[in-house]
């Protein structure tokens, strides 16, 4: 859900509607895809390979142990404990198939009110992310 979004619709209730206790589950009617990102990542020439998730989880364990300061270590406990009630991992409770559906009803409604509509996740919007990576320094340059 790109975040200039979310903050729209969070600005537009706070200023414009009364709290009446409604949840708004502010999602993206149309999901990203991890396999855009990785295309995206490949069109700009990241030579991104595709493995097992057990292997890439087993990837982060050891970058971790090697490097406890690594960005990924803090996301390590979501790789591998499981969920509450789940024999899933947290992060596999998160994909397409096993996460929950919620209502967007109060959250469109809202949107719709203050004429916002959700971008889609496509090429356009991951490029302008992964440049907006590229220009602070958090993704290196491509590999020649």
């Amino acid at each position: 859900m790109p975040v200039d979004h979310v903050a729209a619709v969070i600005s537009h209730v706070v200023t414009r509607e009364e709290p009446d206790g409604r949840v708004l589950h502010l999602t993206n009617p149309r999901p990203a895809r991890l396999s855009s990102a990785v295309e995206r990542l490949r069109h700009l020439g990241y030579p991104v390979r595709t493995v097992p998730y057990e292997d890439w989880v087993a990837a982060v364990d050891a970058l971790a142990a090697e490097d406890p300061g690594h960005p990924m270590a803090p996301y390590l406990p979501l790789l591998v404990e499981t969920a509450r009630g789940s024999a899933l991992p947290v992060l596999r409770t998160y994909e397409a198939d096993t996460f929950p559906a919620v209502d967007r009803t109060h959250a469109e409604r809202a949107a719709a009110a203050g004429s916002l509509t959700c971008p889609p996740v496509d090429a356009a919007l991951l490029d302008l992310y992964l440049g907006r990576l590229a220009e602070i320094g958090y993704l290196p340059p491509p590999p020649d």
